[in-house]
């Protein structure tokens, strides 16, 4: 009776300890799937856009032979391929258009990519292109709860299962951040698969990224 107090004492202690460590590793855990999630809502931002580029084979499915036509390298057009399958997997979340890129340790071959790169430009026919890419914010699962919740499940809450409208922004922000940067670019993931002739370029517009030296700044790349 007189170490109960003292025993009761280290036994919330050690109580107190072990919920301040779980609590930790669910913050560390709700972290890192809203750091994933935005790295996956950054890419479906490129590939959307890429949709909308010359990098984009799409409307005929004719346009898949007549590119690969002019790639001389198998490793291009192995690459050109699985940019096109992911601009409908990232870019628009379209799980029925995924393939994978190799099986048992066999990798497919350039025809099994473009076949099914011709079958999803006639399937898309059927679908509504989305109006953007669609973030995969966590969210929280709706179980039952058994008394009232902790201010710390809460504040877990607030901190990390963010709302679309703030997760899309803070995802832009980051991505224009990176480009400042030079790390990554928009437009360089826009650009055709096959390199154009000089022919098709009169009258064209061509951005390209130059460093300045900022005056009394540290040097800055510029779209001229």
């Amino acid at each position: 009776m007189k170490d109960a107090p003292s025993t009761r004492k280290k036994n919330n202690d050690a109580i107190q300890l072990q919920a301040t460590a779980q609590r930790m590793k669910v913050e560390l855990l709700k972290e890192k799937n809203l750091e994933c999630a935005m790295e996956a809502y950054i890419d479906g931002l490129y590939y959307y856009r890429m949709y909308f580029s010359p990098a984009c084979w799409k409307d005929d499915r004719r346009v898949v032979a007549k590119h690969l036509k002019k790639i001389t390298s198998d490793t291009a057009k192995y690459n050109a391929l699985k940019e096109n399958i992911m601009i409908r997997v990232k870019g628009f979340s379209w799980d029925w258009c995924k393939h994978p890129w190799s099986k048992d340790g066999r990798k497919y071959t350039i025809k099994e990519l473009a076949d099914h790169l011709r079958w999803i430009i006639t399937e898309e026919k059927k679908h509504s292109i989305p109006d953007e890419p669609l973030p995969n914010v966590p969210q929280r699962i709706n179980l039952p709860v058994l008394g009232t919740q902790t201010e710390d499940v809460l504040e877990l809450d607030r901190k990390y299962l963010a709302n679309e409208d703030a997760f899309k922004k803070k995802a832009r922000k980051l991505r224009n951040e990176r480009e400042l940067k030079g790390e990554g670019s928009i437009y360089s993931s826009m650009q055709p698969f096959v390199r154009p002739e000089i022919s098709d370029l009169m009258n064209e517009r061509i951005d390209v990224l130059s460093e300045f030296k900022m005056l009394g700044m540290e040097s800055e790349l510029q779209w001229c």
